[in-house]
């Protein structure tokens, strides 16, 4: 017979066995998202400046968990491909933005100039991962054809979606609007009626809002009106000069990074792949006033800032996911042992 003591333990260790993985599983549900639902992160660089040039920043790249670079696509061979070499051997995708750069900045680039160098650019490299058509295509500066106008634009996006589709297997991104424009959505919803959403496959998005609930806001708008997957492929806030803005101290661009990306992690159906801008300041600290040097995860003597550990925290969930299982599961078989251990001494297994 199993005394009242006995069949007490046995049930409780039962009871504690579902209690232990209900609870497990609501509090970390992100854990077991399939890999198809989880957003994916990547960094921006200016691998023409050198970003990425050396094994260091190079090291530094992958151990924060980024597994997308996006860059502006110049005229420099040898940069290009040092950078697609690496990121082939690395496992990273790329992500080029066919820009004023690419056209060598002409202030007076045609239609058929454009044509021309996407043409060259895209059969020259044909194992991009995704091409964005312009930065920031509805603010200034504007460049020759890319003159700002909707229909400009659109025609742009159309020729190089047709030439990309035609040589590659290359996703094409409406290039980064800026939603620091007041009328970024009446642009936006302007190229769309002249059949931008027929020449590209996902809606690329610069938002650097203050509040976090309005940078969320922007996206869910570009959702909206573009009916588009929104690739965040700008968002960041620099660590200095902290006299601007109180956010710009090290600290303030750490919480920045962690609410944005926990509230787009609430909207991941939307919003799949976010790039933080940048990898590494261009200027040691305190040597200039302008906050454009200072939005890296990486201050430019090679050390991290605290947003970087805040980054390694959203980009590497496998890691946590071992250690929180490894004790979740030795607890469990704790449990186990013991209840196997109570029914094999009263014979009833």
């Amino acid at each position: 017979m199993v005394n009242r003591r006995t069949m007490k333990t046995i049930v409780a260790s039962f009871l504690a066995v579902f209690l232990l993985t209900a609870l497990f599983f609501s509090i970390f549900p992100h854990l077991f998202q399939f890999e198809a639902t989880r957003q994916e992160f990547g960094l921006c660089a200016h691998v023409q400046n050198g970003d990425l040039d050396n094994e260091m920043k190079q090291s530094l790249f992958l151990e924060t968990g980024a597994r997308w670079v996006r860059t502006d696509w110049t005229w420099n061979e040898t940069r290009n491909w040092e950078l697609i070499s690496w990121a082939h051997n690395s496992s990273i995708k790329v992500l080029g933005i066919l820009d004023h750069q690419t056209m060598n900045f002409s202030q007076n680039f045609t239609l058929t100039d454009w044509v021309n160098e996407v043409n060259k650019t895209v059969g020259r490299y044909p194992k991009i991962d995704a091409w964005e058509i312009w930065n920031e295509p509805n603010i200034p500066p504007y460049f020759g054809f890319m003159n700002g106008e909707p229909l400009n634009y659109t025609q742009m996006l159309s020729n190089a979606n047709q030439i990309i589709k035609k040589e590659t297997n290359s996703s094409v991104i409406f290039g980064g609007v800026s939603t620091s424009s007041s009328n970024w959505e009446e642009w936006l919803r302007k190229c769309y009626a002249l059949g931008a959403a027929n020449f590209c496959d996902y809606q690329g998005l610069h938002t650097y809002k203050d509040d976090s609930n309005d940078n969320i806001r922007d996206v869910i708008r570009a959702r909206e009106i573009t009916g588009k997957q929104i690739w965040v492929t700008e968002i960041g806030c620099p660590s200095w000069p902290p006299w601007l803005s109180p956010f710009y101290t090290e600290e303030g661009q750490a919480y920045y990074l962690k609410e944005n990306f926990k509230k787009l992690n609430n909207i991941r159906d939307i919003c799949r792949l976010i790039f933080w801008y940048e990898f590494i300041d261009s200027r040691p600290m305190d040597s200039s006033s302008d906050k454009e040097n200072y939005f890296g995860l990486i201050r430019a003597d090679m050390t991290k800032k605290p947003s970087f550990y805040v980054f390694l925290s959203f980009t590497s969930p496998y890691d946590q996911f071992f250690l929180i299982i490894s004790v979740f599961l030795l607890t469990l078989a704790t449990i186990l042992i013991i209840l196997i251990k109570l029914l094999r001494k009263h014979q009833i297994w």
